[in-house]
């Protein structure tokens, strides 16, 4: 590599062959974060567009100061037997947002469910992917399943849009 130049190279990626997809979540005429999580506020839900978004269609909310100024979704259905023994386990996913985006798990115990954010995803203007490791924190829950938990705060004064696209949950 030389200091201050480019240097492009087309590279391939693919899954590991022991790779485990439980979800794949593209935003084509449906998709699987309908399930509103609780909420004071009125709760924006997912919208899906095909315009501006990593490839195909995405998903889209608007938040707006008025109301709605937040949204909080989860997967639909829970997602039973993902690996809680340190074995590696990824959120897999794209983003372009406005504000913070928070990512987290819904769970049940014991018929209560609870709601916990764990990871911040900061406000970009193009499309980021990102590996969310979620190992350590399946780990210390021990639960037999979980959702996968999405949700936005809109504290600007002016109407703010989150993108997400191409999520999946990986493990081996």
């Amino acid at each position: 590599f030389i200091p201050d130049s480019t240097f492009i190279e087309n590279l391939t990626f693919r899954y590991r062959d022991e790779t485990k997809i439980r979800f794949a979540e593209s935003f084509g005429v449906d998709h699987i974060f309908i399930r509103e999580v609780e909420s004071e506020d009125s709760t924006a839900t997912i919208q899906i567009v095909n315009d501006d978004c990593a490839e195909g269609s995405c998903g889209l909310v608007m938040l707006f100061p008025d109301g709605p100024t937040e949204f909080a979704v989860a997967t639909v259905d829970a997602i039973p037997d993902i690996p809680v023994n340190g074995t590696a386990v990824y959120l897999e996913l794209e983003y372009k947002t406005d504000i913070n985006l928070s990512i987290g798990l819904q769970a049940e115990v014991n018929g209560t469910e609870f709601e916990q954010y764990f990871f911040t995803l900061t406000p970009t203007d193009t499309w980021n992917k990102v590996y969310i490791d979620m190992a350590d924190i399946l780990l210390a829950s021990q639960l037999d399943s979980y959702r996968i938990l999405i949700g936005a705060l809109n504290l600007e004064d002016e109407p703010v849009e989150v993108r997400v696209d191409n999520i999946k949950l990986l493990h081996f």
